[in-house]
């Protein structure tokens, strides 16, 4: 099978061999075998996850160029009166929108039929290409691939996905020994000092500059307040990138920080960052409190009372996160910092940090 690794801008339509039609879904891809209108297989492997337009072309080993053409598809057209504030409504959802002088354009979906006609919006079922407004500066998307984002993080933070962090307390284990945990409220308190006034502010701050391009690795774990704060990051982060390297076909330097490898994994494969952001929060607290339900122990309704109630925190540190900086990194989570410390010396322990 011929293999595919670039992609060629607008090319004439006589230079290429063959054809492919794609939705505008299947125009975001990275690595997928694709068949040309003609019958012809091939195999994409780009470097990195890619937006693709009408009139680029694949690049094949072979030579050969198979053009880009956009698919028709299931759309609804609508109009109103009420144009723009329809299309609020419909960029509120953050769904792609193709915008035109009197009238817009969105994937089908009957929920925001019903809901444009109940604003007053005329709505018809139209098949035809589908070419939205690109993300900001009319570069990239929006919104459009925040299913296949959802489903990779979804996949890196279940704890199916090999990097061992219910291995983990993060000195939590040892705090919970000297009855310093012990309670619903207690929880609470700590996850929210430990999310905005410690390694999960620091973390971040650290996974937004590298998903920028720095490389701070050694800054990341030289943050690392003692030996078992290190070898968790170290050991999640290389068990992260294992699996990358193994089935994702993506490869992370060796002895790379939990977070840092995340954030560069989470730039390959084009995730948003802010999804990367709450996603990883999301995956640290549910960690966190798993410790507590079982080694306080609480119930698990419990718990996850403390999960929900921790959503709207975690929105709040990922919508800061776009005004803190380097400068920022460092922490008063004292407590948390000195019993990751005295958790190495526990006589009896169930997790290694």
């Amino acid at each position: 099978m011929d293999n595919c690794f670039l992609i060629v801008n607008k090319i004439a339509k006589n230079k290429a061999k063959d054809h492919i039609s794609l939705s505008y879904d299947e125009r975001f891809l990275r690595r997928k075998k694709l068949v040309s209108d003609n019958g012809f297989e091939f195999l994409v492997n780009l470097p990195e996850t890619k937006s693709l337009s009408e009139n680029q072309a694949f690049r094949l080993q072979s030579g050969n160029l198979i053009l880009i053409k956009n698919k028709k598809e299931s759309l609804l057209e609508i109009k109103g009166k009420n144009l723009m504030q329809l299309i609020w409504h419909i960029g509120n959802r953050h769904m792609p929108c193709q915008i035109e002088k009197d009238r817009i354009f969105i994937q089908y979906d009957e929920v925001i039929k019903k809901m444009i006609l109940k604003l007053g919006g005329k709505v018809k079922k139209v098949l035809r290409p589908f070419k939205p407004e690109g993300g900001a500066y009319g570069i990239g998307r929006t919104h459009s691939h925040i299913k296949e984002a959802l489903q990779i993080l979804q996949t890196w933070f279940s704890p199916s996905f090999p990097v061992g962090s219910f291995s983990y307390s993060h000195g939590l284990e040892a705090m919970i020994n000297d009855n310093l945990v012990k309670s619903k409220e207690d929880m609470l308190d700590y996850l929210k000092c430990i999310l905005k006034y410690g390694t999960g502010k620091n973390d971040i701050i650290l996974m937004k500059y590298t998903y920028q391009g720095e490389e701070l690795n050694e800054l990341a774990l030289s943050l690392c307040p003692s030996k078992e704060r290190k070898i968790e990051s170290i050991e999640m982060g290389n068990a992260f990138r294992k699996v990358l390297a193994d089935s994702w076909d993506f490869k992370i330097q060796e002895n790379t920080a939990y977070p840092i490898a995340v954030a560069k994994a989470a730039k390959h494969f084009g995730i948003p960052l802010n999804l990367t952001i709450v996603s990883y929060l999301q995956s640290f607290v549910s960690n966190l409190i798993n410790v507590c339900i079982k080694h306080i122990p609480i119930g698990q309704k419990i718990g996850q009372d403390c999960i929900i109630e921790n959503y709207d925190l975690i929105r709040e540190i990922e919508k800061e996160s776009e005004n803190l900086n380097l400068e920022d990194l460092g922490g008063i989570c004292f407590n948390s910092d000195i019993y990751s410390i005295k958790h190495e010396n526990l006589k009896t322990r169930i997790y290694k940090t």
